[in-house]
């Protein structure tokens, strides 16, 4: 070979090793991922970048209409009336799709609610876990969704027996519905580089009883008043100098029994 070749392999072999080791200080260096499209679910990137989940919610009200509450300490009190609905009806009340879980609620005055949701892996693969109800039990529903250009919506379900399931979609606030349980930020678990911008992927740090700390897209075992639950972490990032409009990164997550 050459000697002039020589050199130039070497220099390339030396600038791989050089490259190798230039991760960030907490070792979670930036690289490109890819993470499979999930319809549906807002302006969150399907392209290159953190892997991680996704959950969709959606409650209709007695007029067949999706519900825009706005309020977090709106409350609808009820009675379980089924835990199964016609094949497109939420579809038809301007929900995404269908909800791969679906309530319905009969509230105090007689009217029927309808509440879904479905939560997607890091595949985006449905893995909705399913309510632990029954028909004719007593439930208590917050339910905040603020309609924007991006998804935020959120709620709380609750029995005579405590905490049925909690699910945050960006809301940033339903955990002060559920007495007793915080979720922050945690380490950094990834660096990726996504469609708006580098995305930083953060653990989520459940408080209850205990203090468990959950990366995306992963769950743990949760106590919280004595109550034996699951908290899963969907997704948390933040994007740094987000070259989108008012795209700043997500969080969702999850807590049920």
């Amino acid at each position: 070979m050459r000697p002039d070749l020589v050199r130039q392999d070497r220099v390339v072999a030396l600038l791989a090793l050089v490259l190798a080791g230039c991760g960030g200080a907490d070792d979670v260096g930036w690289h490109d991922t890819f993470r499979p499209a999930v319809d549906d679910v807002g302006w969150y990137p399907s392209g290159p970048g953190v892997e991680g989940g996704w959950a969709r919610t959606c409650l209709v009200g007695p007029e067949g209409q999706r519900s825009t509450w706005s309020e977090p300490d709106h409350t609808l009190v009820g009675t379980v009336a089924g835990l199964e609905l016609p094949e497109g009806a939420l579809a038809e009340a301007g929900c995404s799709r269908d909800q791969e879980v679906v309530l319905e609620i009969v509230d105090d005055d007689g009217a029927r609610w309808f509440l879904g949701w479905t939560l997607l892996d890091a595949k985006g693969a449905e893995v909705t876990p399913p309510l632990d109800l029954v028909a004719g039990a007593p439930v208590r529903l917050k339910y905040h969704v603020v309609n924007g250009f991006s998804v935020s919506e959120a709620f709380v379900l609750q029995d005579h027996a405590g905490l049925v399931v909690a699910v945050d979609v960006n809301a940033g606030q339903i955990a002060g519905a559920v007495p007793g349980l915080q979720v922050r930020a945690g380490d950094v678990t990834e660096r990726a580089v996504g469609g708006c911008g580098r995305e930083v992927e953060h653990a989520l740090v459940f408080e209850g009883d205990d203090e468990v700390v959950v990366a995306p897209f992963g769950q743990a075992h949760l106590t919280l008043a004595g109550q034996p639950l699951t908290a899963i972490a969907a997704t948390a990032y933040l994007i740094e100098d987000s070259s989108c409009t008012d795209v700043g990164g997500a969080e969702v997550w999850a807590v049920h029994r």
